[in-house]
């Protein structure tokens, strides 16, 4: 008995240690940061939202300028910028076109009415003036007033029969890069997202018939006759999401200090699909460095595509049929917790930093856990395979195939040869480095990648730098002969 009260009290010194670490970590990250504040009202497929940006300037440049993106425009009809391409539109509108937008009401720059105007060919920016420039570390305070209108569109923002998928709703700001501000437009190929990290606190007033999984914690609740209130909170981090349904039901463990939620319908594996959840976030937390937030939800949604990924949120398409490849799905976008949502890149520029070190991380995540039934070696093999196929098919169809990834999403002539490209190439990549250093050595490699550049955005230079750093070789003309293409498979 003494014994095991002896490892009962280690065990909790253990757990108290990484949860203050985590703790310490969160507060450290979310200091200093732009702070997003909204009060949303949802009824009947319409938010109407109250939002203020406190922005602080990190730049090393003056602004007298702000731009923000303006995404659910580019679900409205006549975009030219549409979200979905011709190969997933009718299963993206499974009843025919349904229009969404977002329509702004007001503007106020540190309280007085601001001078702003819509830009890009959807008006899916926001060009607001300051009075004065903003130098760096400088602040002000931008408020808005809009509504937004939700499309019955299976897809990242849009509604099915079984879920509300509320993302990439909110005016969020640009990146400013490289002396300019990064002013991509939307595109159906890949995630046409960059951001920086911020603070977030959001309240959701709903009917009370619903429930919401979200980025971030609750910190209260208030229940009225009909409707309910429900107010979150999210530190440090780059992107806010929310998913409603009626017919959700919630399974929940832990991974460490973090509370992992499975909300799910129609799920005869729950209790599985929940412990694929805690177990990548405890193998990616042992392997690249600890998932420091306190919550993490796996969402079954509508979604046309496998899945997508949030802020401690991730959607897991009710489209995927097979078992195991659901579970996949789920380690796959857990992984971009980390590759995506704490070390952030440029996934319209650098599809492959984030997609490739993915779904690399999931042949990682299998090496690491058995039960899976997944070998690792088996798994790059086939997907060699795979890429080999799509090369020949492609050449054949086109006559020759241009294998470069550094490329933005744009400029692939398909869906496919993004994917084969960013997500499958990628990945082989990180296979063959593992080959060349060793399969330890480049585990350090991510590990110190992590823990140098979490919280903030990277590029592929940061990366190669890092790889050179630790295992001690020049690694650069060997990543980039990949990246331009010269790689023969």
């Amino acid at each position: 008995m003494k014994k095991f009260i002896m490892f009962f009290l280690i065990c909790v010194v253990i757990l108290t240690g990484c949860a203050t670490t985590n703790q310490k970590t969160i507060k450290k990250a979310s200091k200093n940061l732009t702070e997003y504040s909204m009060d949303i009202v949802y009824d009947n497929y319409t938010l109407n939202v109250n939002q203020n940006v406190n922005y602080i300037n990190k730049d090393s440049a003056m602004h007298d300028k702000l731009y923000f993106h303006l995404y659910p425009n580019n679900f409205d009809a006549g975009a030219t910028n549409k979200p979905v391409s011709s190969l997933h539109y009718d299963r993206a509108y499974p009843n025919g076109f349904s229009a969404g937008n977002i329509q702004i009401e007001s503007v106020q720059l540190n309280g007085n009415d601001a001078k702003y105007v819509f830009v890009g060919a959807d008006n899916d920016f926001l060009e607001i003036a300051l009075d004065d420039s903003v130098a760096p570390d400088d602040k002000c305070t931008i408020s808005m007033q809009y509504s937004v209108t939700i499309p019955n569109c299976l897809h990242r923002f849009g509604y099915g029969d079984n879920t509300i998928n509320v993302a990439n709703f909110y005016p969020i700001l640009c990146v400013y890069e490289e002396g300019k501000w990064l002013m991509e437009p939307y595109h159906s190929n890949g995630d046409p997202f960059y951001s920086c990290v911020a603070n977030y606190n959001v309240n959701i007033t709903y009917p009370s018939n619903l429930i919401i999984a979200h980025t971030g914690y609750d910190t209260n609740t208030s229940v009225g006759e009909t409707t309910t209130t429900l107010f979150t909170s999210a530190l440090a981090v780059r992107d806010y999401a929310f998913v409603i349904s009626d017919k959700f039901q919630v399974v929940s463990g832990k991974a460490g200090d973090t509370q992992v939620n499975y909300f799910y319908y129609d799920d005869d594996h729950a209790l599985d699909s929940l412990q694929a959840g805690i177990d990548a976030i405890n193998t990616f937390s042992s392997t690249f460095g600890s998932y420091p937030y306190q919550t993490f939800n796996v969402v079954k949604a509508n979604f046309i595509h496998g899945g997508m990924e949030f802020p401690n949120l991730v959607y897991i398409s009710d489209a995927v049929r097979e078992k195991a490849d659901y579970l996949n799905v789920i380690i796959h976008e857990t992984a971009h917790q980390w590759w995506y949502g704490l070390v952030g890149s440029d996934a319209y520029r650098f599809g492959w930093l984030d997609e490739g070190l993915t779904d690399y991380s999931c042949a990682v995540f299998y090496k690491a856990n058995e039960s899976y039934g997944v070998d690792y070696d088996k798994l790059m093999q086939s997907t060699m395979d795979n890429y080999h196929t799509f090369v020949d098919i492609y050449t054949k169809v086109l006559g020759n195939i241009d294998t470069s990834m550094n490329r933005n999403i744009a400029d692939y002539n398909s869906e496919a040869e993004y994917v084969y490209l960013a997500y499958v190439k990628g990945a082989l990549l990180f296979d063959n480095i593992s080959q060349v250093i060793g399969y330890n050595k480049l585990m350090k490699v991510l590990s110190a990648y992590f823990e140098k550049y979490k919280f903030t955005n990277v590029t592929p230079d940061n990366f190669i730098d890092t790889l050179e750093k630790i295992s001690k070789r020049e690694m650069r003309s060997y990543v980039n002969s990949w990246l331009e293409g010269k790689v023969k498979l």
